[in-house]
């Protein structure tokens, strides 16, 4: 029996923070250099630790981020670096971004060139980038519709494996429907790919305890609250289910 995202994403971030917690993951301590290139699951056994290597290197370079957020990236790709001709679901972030965190976009940019390094095709033909503010006037039914032939054209015709959505909370709030469907678990149409996906908040509603649970809390009230003005096509029992697929991953980053 199959788990669904968010039971077997807890467990295994569980599973890891256990093992980090005794000294198994040294994230921001190992002074070995990262691996360069790609690593294909399929002919490489050892793409976990390709990956860990990958992320404790961005722990060093970004040593005042917390360790959780280092733990969820790690843990949020746990299905795509183990040997799995299908993965269930995509990799789907959400961050939370401070509006004084200057080198937010710098480390967005280094997570998605982790997440490109263990996806196939394993080259780097870019990243689908998406800006939720260019939205802000345009009608739910065509911004569903553009940011739709923005990421098929992406991950179909561009072969690429990251998009990364700036702004996720500007977008009109009946248009974004659209993630209801990439974010989905066993039914997203493109599962070897990663999806991340930013809201910004400030210092005032910053959860006191930054580790996921009390982030995903803090996003779900936003959203609740946000998204009302949108009442047939997502009503609360439907909001849950859309934060059950883009917000079970939430880190914070300053």
């Amino acid at each position: 029996m199959r788990l669904d995202c968010a039971a077997s994403c807890e467990i295994i971030k569980a599973s890891i923070y256990k093992t980090f917690s005794q000294g198994g993951y040294n994230f921001g301590l190992n002074t070995a250099s990262t691996n360069t290139g790609f690593c294909n699951p399929h002919k490489n056994k050892s793409c976990d630790k390709f990956l860990l290597q990958k992320i404790e290197h961005l722990a060093l370079k970004y040593n005042d981020q917390s360790s959780y957020t280092w733990l969820t990236l790690f843990a949020a790709a746990h299905d795509h670096v183990s040997y799995q001709p299908d993965p269930q679901r995509p990799i789907v972030i959400m961050v939370y971004r401070l509006k004084n965190g200057s080198r937010v976009t710098e480390i967005l940019e280094d997570i998605a060139e982790v997440y490109d390094s263990v996806l196939p095709p394993w080259k780097n033909y870019g990243n689908i980038t998406i800006d939720g503010k260019s939205f802000t006037n345009s009608s739910p039914e065509e911004t569903q519709k553009q940011i739709q032939d923005m990421l098929e054209n992406g991950f179909e015709k561009e072969a690429q494996k990251v998009a990364v959505v700036y702004d996720f909370d500007k977008l009109p709030s009946c248009s974004v429907l659209t993630f209801h469907n990439y974010c989905n678990n066993e039914d997203a149409p493109h599962k070897n790919v990663a999806i991340i996906l930013t809201v910004t908040g400030t210092d005032e509603n910053l959860p006191s305890n930054p580790k996921s649970p009390d982030l995903e809390e803090a996003v779900s009230k936003s959203f609740h609250e946000k998204w009302k003005d949108c009442p047939e096509e997502l009503p609360p029992g439907k909001i849950d289910a859309m934060l059950s697929r883009v917000a079970n991953n939430v880190i914070l980053l300053r």
